[in-house]
């Protein structure tokens, strides 16, 4: 039976302390819970999204590879390579979005409306065994341009090499893929599969900081990428 997500139920368990320097960086207590708890599509807090989302295209997550697979397979074999393997799940575990998932998808939207604004946000999660429980916390970049700056993703390596020295392990990073309905060739993204540059960001921060898992959302469904995988990334 599919359990419904109600948004508004799990904020209560949030405790959030925003940076005042920057109004895109934020810190975020969760629940340990949110993490594990399967959202379905009809279940997400932003209906009138998904509603548009779902009118300009099928929102299978691999209808979307195949779709946008079309478009590197002759003139990008290396990252056809990806498509490839993650269609035919021989990488990374394609899901539905989770509740924690699911309010960084909403703190985005609060800075970044999803209707108009493509952007990306991104997502440092980690995690700590305390008193026999786990706790999780987000460390959490979002910005209403093109890129985070650099200076946000320096705030985000300093406060958690901190929090790595009190114990905490790198569990997650997280970021999200948007739609472009506007791209003249067609390619309108929304997949789940890592970039160039994701990919060697993944590689980094294992080798740096010991992450163990990469995921991306579009909202809609996940893919988590394990440090296994990451032996594929150049």
């Amino acid at each position: 039976m599919k359990r419904r997500f109600s948004f508004l139920l799990s904020a209560l368990l949030l405790a959030a302390t925003s940076f005042a320097h920057a109004a895109s960086f934020a810190e975020y207590d969760l629940s340990a819970d949110m993490d594990r708890q399967a959202v379905a599509v009809e279940a997400l807090p932003y209906q009138s999204w998904v509603q548009d989302v779902r009118s300009r295209v099928n929102i299978d997550p691999f209808f979307l590879l195949k779709r946008q697979s079309e478009f590197f397979k002759k003139g990008w074999p290396e990252e056809y390579f990806f498509f490839s393997r993650i269609i035919n799940k021989r990488m990374g575990t394609i899901r539905p979005i989770n509740a924690l998932e699911v309010f960084l998808m909403k703190a985005h939207a609060e800075i970044s409306p999803l209707e108009h604004n493509p952007f990306e946000f991104s997502a440092r999660i980690l995690k700590k065994q305390e008193q026999g429980r786990e706790k999780v916390k987000v460390i959490f970049v979002s910005t209403t341009t093109a890129f985070v700056s650099n200076a946000d993703v320096e705030d985000s390596d300093r406060r958690m090499e901190e929090l790595l020295h009190q114990g905490w392990t790198y569990a997650a990073d997280l970021h999200n893929h948007p739609f472009f309905w506007d791209n003249e060739t067609g390619d309108i993204a929304g997949t789940l599969i890592p970039s160039f540059a994701d990919r060697r960001h993944y590689r980094e921060m294992a080798r740096k900081y010991g992450l163990k898992e990469g995921r991306i959302t579009n909202g809609l469904h996940t893919i988590s990428l394990s440090n296994k995988d990451f032996t594929f990334f150049k």
